[in-house]
């Protein structure tokens, strides 16, 4: 099967947003004195980057179901990303401070997404 940019529409769309939240300078962020809740963000943003990806790769959605590609590619391209943001955000220029943590509660949000496609999918009647 062939990736088409333009199916992935959604994914690339919420990367950018992602990428604007993760990009921007640090003090620009709303500060809570919750422990680590950075992490909860990082969680869910990649969360929803990895139910966008698979449905969008899933030929099986209308059917309540997903493929393995889809479910790999939920989770593969977007542990790849929080890879990629969190080197990028490692170069001084960017300004910002790179997280290993952060990258496995991104990681953990793809992980929890994708483990939680079918049901979801289900309860919503192949919209997701």
């Amino acid at each position: 099967m062939q990736m088409r940019i333009g199916s992935y529409r959604n994914s690339l769309l919420w990367a950018v947003v992602v990428a604007l939240l993760c990009f921007s300078p640090g003090g620009s962020h709303p500060r809570l004195s919750i422990p680590h809740f950075d992490k909860v963000v990082h969680f869910g943003l990649w969360a929803v980057l990895a139910v966008l990806v698979a449905s969008e790769s899933n030929s099986m959605r209308v059917h309540g179901s997903i493929t393995r590609r889809a479910q790999w590619l939920g989770l593969l391209l977007p542990a790849a990303y929080g890879l990629v943001v969190e080197l990028v955000q490692a170069l001084p220029q960017v300004g910002r401070s790179a997280s290993l943590l952060d990258w496995l509660a991104d990681v953990a949000g793809a992980a929890v997404a994708v483990l939680c496609y079918r049901p979801l999918n289900r309860l919503l009647k192949g919209l997701v």
